[in-house]
Protein backbone atom coordinates (compact mmCIF):
# COMPACT_ATOMS: atom_id res chain seq x y z
CA UNK A 1 0.00 0.00 0.00
CA UNK A 2 1.15 3.42 -1.13
CA UNK A 3 0.75 7.02 0.42
CA UNK A 4 1.35 8.45 -2.30
CA UNK A 5 -1.80 5.74 -4.58
CA UNK A 6 -4.64 4.91 -2.35
CA UNK A 7 -7.16 3.36 -5.24
CA UNK A 8 -6.34 0.07 -3.74
CA UNK A 9 -6.35 0.81 -0.28
CA UNK A 10 -6.39 -1.50 2.36
CA UNK A 11 -6.93 -1.18 5.77
CA UNK A 12 -3.89 -1.95 8.27
CA UNK A 13 -4.51 -3.07 11.56
CA UNK A 14 -3.81 -1.20 14.70
CA UNK A 15 -1.82 -4.44 15.63
CA UNK A 16 0.25 -4.53 12.33
CA UNK A 17 2.66 -1.47 13.43
CA UNK A 18 5.44 -2.67 11.55
CA UNK A 19 4.02 -2.57 8.50
CA UNK A 20 5.83 -0.45 5.73
CA UNK A 21 3.52 1.94 4.01
CA UNK A 22 5.93 3.95 1.41
CA UNK A 23 9.29 3.48 0.64
CA UNK A 24 9.98 7.35 1.53
CA UNK A 25 8.69 7.00 5.28
CA UNK A 26 10.99 5.80 7.44
CA UNK A 27 8.71 4.82 10.31
CA UNK A 28 5.74 2.81 11.35
CA UNK A 29 2.31 4.04 10.55
CA UNK A 30 -1.54 3.05 11.34
CA UNK A 31 -3.94 4.56 8.73
CA UNK A 32 -6.40 3.39 10.38
CA UNK A 33 -5.97 6.79 12.26
CA UNK A 34 -5.67 8.89 9.36
CA UNK A 35 -7.70 11.51 7.29
CA UNK A 36 -6.80 13.39 4.31
CA UNK A 37 -9.17 15.04 1.40
CA UNK A 38 -8.49 13.03 -1.03
CA UNK A 39 -10.95 12.88 -4.75
CA UNK A 40 -13.45 10.56 -5.42
CA UNK A 41 -11.40 7.83 -7.32
CA UNK A 42 -8.92 7.51 -4.95
CA UNK A 43 -11.71 6.57 -2.84
CA UNK A 44 -13.78 4.13 -4.97
CA UNK A 45 -14.58 0.65 -2.63
CA UNK A 46 -12.35 2.25 -0.05
CA UNK A 47 -15.12 3.46 2.58
CA UNK A 48 -15.40 6.62 1.11
CA UNK A 49 -18.31 8.89 2.48
CA UNK A 50 -20.47 11.81 0.98
CA UNK A 51 -20.07 14.80 -0.82
CA UNK A 52 -18.85 17.92 0.30
CA UNK A 53 -20.85 21.53 0.54
CA UNK A 54 -19.97 24.33 -2.62
CA UNK A 55 -20.20 21.24 -5.29
CA UNK A 56 -16.38 20.58 -4.46
CA UNK A 57 -15.95 16.43 -4.11
CA UNK A 58 -14.29 16.72 -0.56
CA UNK A 59 -13.67 13.18 1.32
CA UNK A 60 -12.32 12.17 4.88
CA UNK A 61 -11.48 8.40 5.04
CA UNK A 62 -13.40 7.00 8.51
CA UNK A 63 -11.34 3.64 9.43
CA UNK A 64 -12.74 0.97 10.82
CA UNK A 65 -11.97 1.83 14.39
CA UNK A 66 -13.92 5.21 13.99
CA UNK A 67 -16.60 3.61 12.89
CA UNK A 68 -17.21 1.05 15.51
CA UNK A 69 -16.39 4.44 18.09
CA UNK A 70 -19.36 6.22 15.96
CA UNK A 71 -21.69 2.84 16.71
CA UNK A 72 -21.04 3.00 20.11
CA UNK A 73 -21.46 6.57 20.87
CA UNK A 74 -24.73 7.88 20.46
CA UNK A 75 -23.77 11.70 20.88
CA UNK A 76 -21.65 11.61 17.72
CA UNK A 77 -23.46 13.04 15.04
CA UNK A 78 -23.60 10.78 12.42
CA UNK A 79 -22.23 7.53 11.75
CA UNK A 80 -20.45 8.61 8.06
CA UNK A 81 -19.34 12.69 8.84
CA UNK A 82 -17.71 14.44 6.08
CA UNK A 83 -15.38 16.66 7.93
CA UNK A 84 -13.28 16.07 10.77
CA UNK A 85 -12.36 19.10 12.83
CA UNK A 86 -9.20 17.40 14.84
CA UNK A 87 -8.69 20.19 17.79
CA UNK A 88 -11.20 22.78 18.28
CA UNK A 89 -11.80 24.74 21.21
CA UNK A 90 -14.72 27.02 19.80
CA UNK A 91 -16.88 24.91 16.89
CA UNK A 92 -19.05 22.11 17.70
CA UNK A 93 -20.17 19.06 16.12
CA UNK A 94 -23.34 18.99 13.31
CA UNK A 95 -24.88 16.64 11.15
CA UNK A 96 -21.50 16.42 8.57
CA UNK A 97 -18.55 17.46 10.87
CA UNK A 98 -17.02 15.51 14.08
CA UNK A 99 -15.62 17.90 16.18
CA UNK A 100 -12.49 16.96 19.09
CA UNK A 101 -12.82 19.51 21.41
CA UNK A 102 -10.13 20.28 23.14
CA UNK A 103 -10.61 19.28 27.46
CA UNK A 104 -8.33 20.41 30.03
CA UNK A 105 -8.13 17.37 32.90
CA UNK A 106 -10.02 19.23 35.84
CA UNK A 107 -12.46 20.95 33.89
CA UNK A 108 -13.59 18.24 31.07
CA UNK A 109 -16.74 17.95 29.88
CA UNK A 110 -16.68 14.22 28.58
CA UNK A 111 -20.38 14.47 27.03
CA UNK A 112 -19.44 15.76 23.53
CA UNK A 113 -16.29 13.90 21.60
CA UNK A 114 -12.92 15.58 23.39
CA UNK A 115 -9.79 15.15 23.63
CA UNK A 116 -7.19 15.64 26.61
CA UNK A 117 -3.80 16.81 28.01
CA UNK A 118 -2.01 19.02 29.95
CA UNK A 119 -0.79 22.36 28.09
CA UNK A 120 2.77 23.08 28.42
CA UNK A 121 1.10 26.81 29.47
CA UNK A 122 -0.67 24.95 32.25
CA UNK A 123 1.50 22.81 34.41
CA UNK A 124 -0.04 23.85 37.92
CA UNK A 125 -1.09 20.76 40.06
CA UNK A 126 -0.36 18.40 36.83
CA UNK A 127 0.12 15.54 39.27
CA UNK A 128 -3.88 15.98 39.73
CA UNK A 129 -4.38 16.82 36.32
CA UNK A 130 -2.78 13.56 35.24
CA UNK A 131 -4.60 11.23 37.46
CA UNK A 132 -7.72 13.26 36.05
CA UNK A 133 -6.40 12.14 32.30
CA UNK A 134 -5.92 8.83 33.36
CA UNK A 135 -9.81 8.23 34.59
CA UNK A 136 -10.76 10.37 31.40
CA UNK A 137 -8.82 8.77 28.87
CA UNK A 138 -11.23 5.59 29.30
CA UNK A 139 -14.43 7.28 28.40
CA UNK A 140 -15.77 6.38 24.98
CA UNK A 141 -16.04 9.94 24.14
CA UNK A 142 -12.35 10.40 24.61
CA UNK A 143 -11.00 10.47 20.77
CA UNK A 144 -7.54 11.25 21.89
CA UNK A 145 -4.92 12.28 24.62
CA UNK A 146 -3.82 16.38 23.96
CA UNK A 147 -2.75 18.75 23.39
CA UNK A 148 0.17 18.11 25.36
CA UNK A 149 3.75 18.58 24.55
CA UNK A 150 6.44 21.04 24.52
CA UNK A 151 6.83 25.26 24.64
CA UNK A 152 10.08 26.79 24.72
CA UNK A 153 8.41 29.71 25.11
CA UNK A 154 7.18 29.26 28.76
CA UNK A 155 9.31 29.44 31.61
CA UNK A 156 8.92 26.19 33.09
CA UNK A 157 11.99 24.06 33.06
CA UNK A 158 12.49 22.34 29.74
CA UNK A 159 12.90 18.50 31.46
CA UNK A 160 9.47 19.17 33.61
CA UNK A 161 7.87 19.47 30.44
CA UNK A 162 9.68 16.58 29.10
CA UNK A 163 8.94 14.54 31.85
CA UNK A 164 4.75 15.50 31.68
CA UNK A 165 4.89 14.94 27.86
CA UNK A 166 6.30 11.44 28.65
CA UNK A 167 3.80 10.58 30.72
CA UNK A 168 1.03 11.51 28.37
CA UNK A 169 2.93 9.60 25.82
CA UNK A 170 2.38 6.31 27.90
CA UNK A 171 -1.05 6.87 28.26
CA UNK A 172 -1.62 7.19 24.96
CA UNK A 173 0.16 4.09 24.04
CA UNK A 174 -1.58 1.94 26.62
CA UNK A 175 -5.07 3.19 25.45
CA UNK A 176 -4.35 3.21 22.05
CA UNK A 177 -5.50 6.83 21.57
CA UNK A 178 -3.65 9.51 18.89
CA UNK A 179 -1.99 12.25 20.69
CA UNK A 180 -2.48 15.63 19.41
CA UNK A 181 0.74 17.58 19.87
CA UNK A 182 1.78 21.73 20.87
CA UNK A 183 4.93 22.24 19.83
CA UNK A 184 6.77 25.97 20.38
CA UNK A 185 10.71 25.92 18.94
CA UNK A 186 11.05 21.89 20.08
CA UNK A 187 10.58 19.88 16.68
CA UNK A 188 13.63 17.80 17.20
CA UNK A 189 12.90 17.00 20.99
CA UNK A 190 9.52 16.33 20.22
CA UNK A 191 11.47 13.65 17.43
CA UNK A 192 13.56 12.57 19.66
CA UNK A 193 11.01 11.24 21.67
CA UNK A 194 9.02 10.26 19.44
CA UNK A 195 12.25 8.05 18.74
CA UNK A 196 13.28 7.28 22.36
CA UNK A 197 9.86 5.89 23.57
CA UNK A 198 9.50 3.92 20.19
CA UNK A 199 5.71 5.29 20.20
CA UNK A 200 3.41 3.30 17.92
CA UNK A 201 0.06 5.07 17.92
CA UNK A 202 -0.24 8.50 15.95
CA UNK A 203 0.99 11.64 16.61
CA UNK A 204 -0.21 15.01 15.04
CA UNK A 205 1.20 18.31 15.31
CA UNK A 206 -1.46 20.48 15.59
CA UNK A 207 -1.50 24.15 14.16
CA UNK A 208 1.26 23.91 12.19
CA UNK A 209 2.42 26.79 10.61
CA UNK A 210 6.43 26.08 10.07
CA UNK A 211 8.56 25.64 6.76
CA UNK A 212 9.48 22.51 4.59
CA UNK A 213 12.38 21.48 6.21
CA UNK A 214 10.41 20.82 9.82
CA UNK A 215 7.11 19.61 7.85
CA UNK A 216 9.62 16.81 6.30
CA UNK A 217 11.65 15.87 9.56
CA UNK A 218 8.21 15.70 11.62
CA UNK A 219 6.58 13.66 8.15
CA UNK A 220 9.59 11.51 8.03
CA UNK A 221 9.52 10.01 11.57
CA UNK A 222 5.75 9.57 11.33
CA UNK A 223 4.37 12.41 13.12
CA UNK A 224 1.11 13.98 10.97
CA UNK A 225 0.35 17.35 10.73
CA UNK A 226 -2.72 19.45 11.16
CA UNK A 227 -3.74 22.58 9.35
CA UNK A 228 -5.48 25.74 10.59
CA UNK A 229 -6.91 29.16 9.56
CA UNK A 230 -3.07 29.72 8.80
CA UNK A 231 -3.31 28.14 5.96
CA UNK A 232 -5.99 30.50 4.44
CA UNK A 233 -3.75 33.14 4.69
CA UNK A 234 -0.13 32.24 4.65
CA UNK A 235 1.64 31.81 0.90
CA UNK A 236 4.54 29.99 2.48
CA UNK A 237 2.68 27.66 4.46
CA UNK A 238 -0.10 27.07 1.17
CA UNK A 239 3.69 26.40 -0.52
CA UNK A 240 4.57 23.66 2.48
CA UNK A 241 0.94 21.84 1.77
CA UNK A 242 1.51 21.94 -2.07
CA UNK A 243 4.68 20.74 -1.94
CA UNK A 244 4.10 17.46 0.48
CA UNK A 245 0.64 16.86 -0.31
CA UNK A 246 0.94 14.43 -3.20
CA UNK A 247 3.62 12.04 -1.53
CA UNK A 248 1.95 12.62 2.62
CA UNK A 249 -1.67 13.49 1.85
CA UNK A 250 -2.67 10.43 4.41
CA UNK A 251 -0.73 12.41 7.17
CA UNK A 252 -2.53 16.05 6.43
CA UNK A 253 -5.86 17.00 8.97
CA UNK A 254 -7.63 20.00 9.82
CA UNK A 255 -8.55 21.95 12.78
CA UNK A 256 -10.21 25.15 13.87
CA UNK A 257 -8.44 25.66 17.15
CA UNK A 258 -9.84 28.22 18.51
CA UNK A 259 -10.71 30.28 15.44
CA UNK A 260 -14.61 31.61 14.87
CA UNK A 261 -14.89 29.45 11.88
CA UNK A 262 -16.14 25.71 10.48
CA UNK A 263 -13.80 23.48 9.29
CA UNK A 264 -15.45 23.02 6.14
CA UNK A 265 -13.67 26.34 5.13
CA UNK A 266 -10.40 24.62 5.19
CA UNK A 267 -11.19 21.52 3.56
CA UNK A 268 -12.24 23.61 1.00
CA UNK A 269 -9.27 26.07 0.49
CA UNK A 270 -6.99 22.64 0.57
CA UNK A 271 -9.32 21.18 -2.27
CA UNK A 272 -8.34 24.35 -3.78
CA UNK A 273 -4.47 24.30 -3.48
CA UNK A 274 -5.03 21.04 -4.57
CA UNK A 275 -6.53 21.97 -7.84
CA UNK A 276 -3.78 24.85 -8.21
CA UNK A 277 -0.97 22.37 -7.34
CA UNK A 278 1.78 23.57 -10.13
Amino acid sequence: MQISKLTNLQIVKSTNYKKKVASDLHHTATTEYLCCVPTLEDFSGAGRVGLAAANVQLFYYIPNFLREMFKKNSNTPSPTPLYLDLHSHTQYASADTLVIRNQYPLTADPSLPFSVGIHPWFLDNWQAQLEAIATLASHPNCWAIGECGIDKNTSTPLPLQQQIFTEQIAIAEALQKTLIIHCVKAYSEIIALRQRTQARQLWVLHGFHKNLPTAQALLSHGIALSFGAALLHDPKLQQVFQTLYPHYRNYFFFETDDAELNVKTIYQFAEHLKATQK
